[in-house]
């Protein structure tokens, strides 16, 4: 009879402990979850309405560039950084296209027209990088775009007359080439291209697609046919990015 009595009370220990645990699901359920959301516009001190970048400093600071400059935002207002004509120290100009990725606190600003600047967010020192004269200076590239590839860790083009294709590593200036006479490619006619983030290249011919490494020191080709045209067919060839 106590062994029958026991488990009655067991199960009625049970059926409570059910209905507690229940009865707090439903409660945290209809719990409401608050975010600490904020919305900003030009009425609140952004100089543009239009957000082309944003990115986080070592300290915490909210950075966004726009098509008037970039500005700070530190928990109570913004300061903005613009372009100053005839300062060789300011922007090289107020358009930011996008954010390139974040080194040691610097980040790359990239103008259109293939201009960029490195923009040192601890002590707003700008130092200037022109790679279009340097893209202009190398026989037969054909660099000219549509878009910039913020994501990109470097510079590439196409070279005309089917010498394959090169690029450029930012942080040393350094160019480089892959094609047929180095051994890098099985075929030196790229109509397009474009690299990942992590720096691997896309190379679209009309018969096949090379992909490189990381580090672009192999390429496989993949044989197939891509209906993409030659360059020698384009009235005005177009790298794509």
């Amino acid at each position: 009879m106590r062994a029958g009595t026991n488990c009655l009370f067991s199960l009625k220990l049970i059926r409570v402990f059910l209905l507690l645990f229940l009865y707090s699901t439903h409660a945290q359920a209809q719990q409401k979850f608050y975010t600490n959301q904020q919305r900003f516009g030009v009425e609140d001190g952004l100089p543009q309405g239009y957000i082309s970048g944003i990115c986080q400093d070592k300290d915490g600071f909210l950075w966004f560039g726009t098509l008037d400059g970039i500005c700070r935002y530190d928990g109570r207002g913004f300061r903005i950084f613009r372009y100053r004509p005839n300062d060789s120290t300011s922007f090289s100009a107020n358009t930011i296209h996008s954010f390139g990725p974040k080194l040691n606190n610097t980040i790359t600003l990239l103008y259109e027209g293939y201009r960029e600047d490195d923009f040192d967010l601890s002590t707003f020192k700008i130092t200037r990088k022109n790679i279009r004269n340097q893209l202009r200076s190398i026989p037969g590239a054909i660099w000219q775009v549509y878009g910039i590839n913020a994501e990109a860790p470097n510079w590439s083009f196409i070279l005309n007359n089917y010498k394959g294709v090169g690029w450029i590593t930012p942080f040393d200036g350094k160019i480089h080439y892959a094609n047929k006479a180095n051994g890098l490619l099985q075929r030196d006619s790229v109509a397009a291209m474009v690299e990942s983030p992590e720096g691997k290249l896309f190379l679209i011919g009309s018969n096949g697609v090379h992909v490189s490494d990381t580090g672009k020191s192999k390429f496989e080709f993949i044989r197939f046919d891509t209906h993409v045209k030659d360059l020698a067919f384009l009235k005005s060839p177009v790298f794509i990015t």
